[in-house]
């Protein structure tokens, strides 16, 4: 999880720990609502909690952004936040992928 520089309060930012923990929780909640529907071949449902699940990607992926911002504003290390945008991109365009085919059964 993100951790603020030292140099970095939480007030100066919308990229706190809790802001991301929060995001990462309607993620999880998300998926595995997508993945229970679609097992129960409940199709609008998945694709509705699939499509959420994207859209937390997208925030997490601009938390890292903002951090990793403010961390070069405050001449810190970015590396990690760097990689974990290249993950987060491939994860986020397979799990769009899947969004529409699952969208697709529910047409």
């Amino acid at each position: 999880m993100a951790v603020l520089p030292p140099s970095v309060s939480a007030e100066e930012t919308p990229h706190t720990p809790e802001a991301i923990k929060a995001v990462s929780q309607s993620l999880q909640t998300n998926l595995k609502a997508g993945l229970e529907a679609y097992q129960k071949s409940d199709y609008l449902t998945a694709c509705t909690s699939l499509a959420l699940a994207v859209g937390d990607g997208r925030t997490l992926r601009w938390h890292n952004e903002g951090l990793i911002k403010l961390f070069k504003a405050k001449g810190e290390d970015t590396r990690e936040y760097e990689t974990e945008i290249i993950a987060l991109d491939g994860a986020i365009g397979r799990l769009e992928a899947r969004t529409k085919d699952v969208c697709a059964l529910a047409q």
